[in-house]
C-alpha cells in the first residue's frame, strides 16, 4: 500500500482532467479518489470491482453518469479535508468494503482492470 502522500499527489494529478471526463460520463482520467485514499492504492481487489461497476455498470445510464460527475466534484476535497483522519476512513472502508462485496456478488469481478482508452491499471 502507498503513502498517504503519494497517493494524495496521484489524486491531485488526475484533477487536472477531472472536468471533462466526469461531465461526459467517460472513466478516462478519472480515478475512485476516496477509495484509493482508504484501500492507500489506486490498484487493488477493490478498487478494481469499484471501477468494473463505474465503467460497466454507472457509466451506462444517465443516473449513473450524473452520480459519477458528482462523485468526481466533491470527493477530491473531502478527501483533501479528511483523507487522513482515522476515525472517518474507517467507517468509510467498513462500507465500502460491503459495497465491493455486493458488487462482487452480482458479477464485478475482483480481478486485475485497465481502465478504458488509458494504460493506467
Amino acid at each position: 500500500m502507498g503513502s498517504y502522500a503519494a497517493n494524495l499527489a496521484y489524486i491531485e494529478e488526475e484533477l487536472a482532467g477531472l472536468a471533462p471526463a466526469a461531465a461526459e460520463g467517460r472513466a478516462e482520467n478519472s480515478g475512485c479518489y476516496l477509495a484509493t485514499a482508504v484501500y492507500g492504492s489506486y490498484d487493488c481487489e477493490p478498487l478494481w470491482t469499484l471501477r468494473r461497476y463505474r465503467d460497466e455498470g454507472l457509466a451506462k445510464t444517465a443516473a449513473g453518469r450524473a452520480f459519477i460527475h458528482c462523485y468526481y466534484a466533491t470527493s477530491p476535497a473531502f478527501v483533501r479535508t479528511l483523507g487522513r483522519v482515522h476515525a472517518v476512513q474507517a467507517p468509510i472502508r467498513a462500507l465500502l468494503n460491503i459495497w465491493v462485496s455486493r458488487l462482487e456478488a452480482r458479477g464485478y469481478a475482483s480481478q486485475p482492470y485497465a481502465d478504458p482508452d488509458s494504460t493506467a491499471a
